[in-house]
């Protein structure tokens, strides 16, 4: 899923340091900001995996990544809207220490933000030359930790999500355009070139091979080779 997020990457680091904590009041009624902030930290991690290596925080697997459905925005949606309402049931005059109320304003302004710019429908024309899915794919091939046999695995049950991955994105936008939901000509055309020179590396220096490079296995570096030519390539073209 694309969602804009101001400063993004670097909210989800701040959360971790300032929001999250092992000792949490269960047992109050209207949740505290640390109980708040714990729960978008969590669910930011769950929703949009791979923007963690960003933020230099580590995951728990490396299988995930961010839907584009429509159906799984608007569940990121209700939940955003579930707690901002549990947010304003807070009184900032009622937070004793300075670092929940920083964690206090940094999940309000990010809320806001993000409930604000659902009016501009992005996820309906999400064609982006410096900021698209196909850079941020590209750089999730440079993150893509392998080395191991249940890494290895969990690369391949990443990678096997991209073909369905640009369906969809595909299907969205022209959903967009029946609304009439459009990025530039100029844009597109930026983007479309950008897909053309993907297409006419050898598969040798093809960035979605970074992670068979790093890795020292035959069988995997002949398999995930298989998966960039059959499954990932054709899908720039379409």
């Amino acid at each position: 899923m694309h969602i804009i997020m101001k400063n993004y990457f670097y909210f989800i680091g701040l959360i971790a340091v300032f929001g999250c904590s092992e000792n949490i009041k269960k047992q109050e009624t209207t949740p505290s900001i640390t109980v708040l902030a714990d729960s978008y930290y969590e669910s930011l991690l769950n929703t949009f995996p791979e923007y963690a290596y960003y933020a230099d925080i580590k995951l728990t697997k490396h299988n995930g990544v961010s839907s584009n459905e429509l159906s799984e925005i608007a569940l990121w949606e209700n939940y955003e809207d579930s707690l901002y309402v549990e947010l304003s049931k807070l009184e900032i005059n009622q937070i004793p220490e300075k670092k929940d109320k920083i964690t206090y304003w940094l999940l309000k302004e990010e809320l806001e933000a993000s409930m604000g710019l659902r009016i501009c429908k992005r996820n309906l024309w999400d064609v982006n030359h410096s900021s698209g899915w196909q850079s941020r794919w590209i750089s999730l091939a440079k993150f893509q930790p392998v080395g191991s046999e249940e890494l290895r695995d969990q690369a391949f049950e990443r990678w096997n999500k991209f073909p369905s991955f640009v369906e969809t994105e595909i299907n969205n936008l022209k959903i967009g355009i029946a609304e009439g939901y459009s990025m530039p000509k100029e844009i597109v055309d930026l983007v479309i070139k950008q897909l053309q020179v993907l297409q006419d590396y050898t598969i040798e220096d093809s960035p979605f091979m970074s992670p068979a490079k790093r890795d020292e296995d035959i069988k995997f570096k002949e398999d995930w080779e298989v998966l960039v030519t059959d499954k990932i390539l054709p899908m720039l073209s379409m």
